[in-house]
């Protein structure tokens, strides 16, 4: 394939995926800000069959309801928790402002916590896609501008990898736009190894 035609592909691909990140981002933007995610302020780490309670947050629903660091987390409304996976889903199977009584382990003694849970602060998200949208902005710069300059193309691959690790965050419903997150995020880090070979 000639070198002008080649370039001229990749214009226009780059473009595509342009596009696409900024329309999903978009997209996941409305859809994470719709859908509260639960939470017990506690951070679970998994410990063999069960879960141990690594750390509680200050005033969290998970303090409340006296859960202490290294207690271990066996079942929530009578549902077995093994481990991440099945205790995210039991937190949105019981929805945020509902109750949720947790079965914990302490130093060998069982215990009831039931506590109320509440929404995820996701202040830090909105953070994030701001530093996105900078990252983005310089790369459309630095392209617009400085578009015939060596390794233009690029610098403005990595600030696109940059936006979509910035910009793409799991809206917690574990379906089928999460998955594309997902892989949104395996391309993007594939896309720098793309551009290496075709300048190689």
């Amino acid at each position: 394939m000639p070198k002008d035609l080649q370039t001229r592909f990749f214009a226009v691909f780059l473009g595509l995926v342009s596009v696409a990140a900024v329309v999903f981002a978009c997209i996941n933007f409305q859809k994470s800000n719709g859908f509260p995610t639960p939470t017990d302020g506690v951070w679970w780490l998994e410990h063999g069959s069960h879960l141990e309670a690594e750390r509680v947050d200050l005033d969290s629903p998970g303090e409340k309801a006296g859960v202490k660091s290294g207690d271990l987390l066996l079942s929530v409304d009578g549902h077995d928790v093994s481990n991440v996976g099945s205790l995210t889903r039991q937190l949105y199977r019981v929805g945020i402002w509902s109750k949720a009584t947790y079965s914990l382990q302490r130093r060998g003694v069982t215990l009831e916590a039931p506590l109320i849970l509440v929404p995820a602060d996701r202040s830090l998200n909105l953070g994030l896609r701001l530093i996105a949208l900078v990252y983005l902005g310089i790369g459309v710069y630095v392209l617009l501008r400085r578009w015939t300059a060596p390794k233009s193309t690029h610098f403005y691959v990595f600030c696109l990898v940059s936006f979509v690790f910035y910009a793409f965050h799991y809206t917690g419903k574990l379906n089928e736009f999460d998955w594309i997150v997902y892989w949104a995020n395996v391309v993007a880090w594939l896309l720098p190894y793309l551009r290496l070979g075709r300048e190689l």
